[in-house]
């Protein structure tokens, strides 16, 4: 399973391209034998908390997007590096 985290106003379900976006990313995950889980967060303690959570041997990647938190607190940093998962930022064009 690929877990894609979204924080604060990240790109996401706003943009009218996002649904065909999405649907194209489940596609190609489901091609190489993985599946995609999203969650969207309103707020950094909410991505700390599911961060917290997840299981290593439920997730095999993280796909991380920040939001608007580009500059997370050192509470969201320790909870990245305590990851038992490997996880990539990643940062979409909502910051215009």
């Amino acid at each position: 399973t690929i877990l894609v985290i979204q924080g604060p106003d990240a790109t996401g379900g706003e943009r009218p391209a996002a649904d065909g976006m999405q649907a194209a990313l489940d596609e190609r995950a489901r091609s190489a034998g993985q599946r995609l889980v999203h969650l969207r967060c309103d707020s950094e303690a909410q991505l700390v908390e599911r961060i917290a959570r997840i299981d290593r041997g439920q997730t095999d990647l993280i796909l991380f997007d920040p939001g608007r938190l580009a500059r997370p607190s050192a509470g969201l940093g320790q909870a990245l590096a305590q990851l038992a998962v490997p996880y990539i930022e990643v940062h979409g064009d909502h910051h215009d």
